[in-house]
């Protein structure tokens, strides 16, 4: 039989779900993707930054000055979450030098 499953949010031993949705694969990796970006978000609320933004701004720093569409396709986010972020990050000082131009 299987366990209930558990919400996103809790233990690492509730991670393991039994039954068929853990043979999907497409399932399997969503509920990675967010167990990881919760992670990374809790060791990074300290300053102030999500994973999103975190890799955004690495990806700002490796290519120069790119444009929104360039980091959309290399984050695989569309380009209004790249724009949403890249104000936030002007406006707390994250990043400074860029235009709208850029977005």
């Amino acid at each position: 039989m299987s366990r209930p499953v558990s919400s996103d949010r809790g233990s690492s031993e509730d991670e393991i779900i039994d039954g068929s949705l853990a043979d999907d694969l497409c399932f399997v990796l969503q509920r990675t993707s967010r167990v990881i970006s919760r992670r990374v978000d809790t060791a990074l609320r300290a300053t102030g930054l999500t994973a999103e933004q975190s890799l955004l701004l690495a990806a700002i720093a490796e290519a120069g000055s790119p444009r929104a569409v360039d980091l959309s396709q290399v984050l695989a986010l569309d380009r209004s979450t790249i724009a949403a972020n890249i104000k936030h990050l002007v406006t707390c000082h994250a990043l400074s030098g860029l235009t709208a131009a850029c977005l």
